[in-house]
């Protein structure tokens, strides 16, 4: 008879310890949800991340690309521009030493 009693007060006792366990699991169990949510969205914020980094790095490509076919002909004209640069130089040198020969001429033919 004793071992009733005893029964019955020990699960009086224990009743309240497993309902606030219950209740400590369950908040547990919805910390860990909002942790898996964040986790989530940071996935997506890496993943967004990753594909504008991807996009980047494409343009970069293209960038670079682009200048590779630019550069030759960036030289060309380059070039072209000294060849022009230097013919006009040579054409003034001529202009200024025609100019000297005709003035010595007229003053030559000023004197005879």
């Amino acid at each position: 008879m004793k071992r009733i009693p005893m029964f019955i007060l020990l699960a009086v006792i224990t009743c309240p310890i497993v309902n606030g366990g219950e209740q400590d699991i369950k908040k547990k169990e919805r910390a860990l949800e909002q942790l898996r949510k964040e986790i989530d969205a940071y996935e997506q914020r890496i993943e967004q991340s990753e594909k504008k980094e991807k996009v980047t790095l494409e343009r970069i490509d293209n960038y670079e690309k682009q200048a590779t076919l630019f550069i030759p002909s960036f030289q060309s004209s380059w070039m072209r521009k000294s060849s022009f640069k230097m013919s006009i130089a040579l054409a003034s040198d001529n202009i200024t030493f025609l100019e000297k020969q005709l003035s010595f001429l007229k003053q030559h033919y000023a004197n005879m």
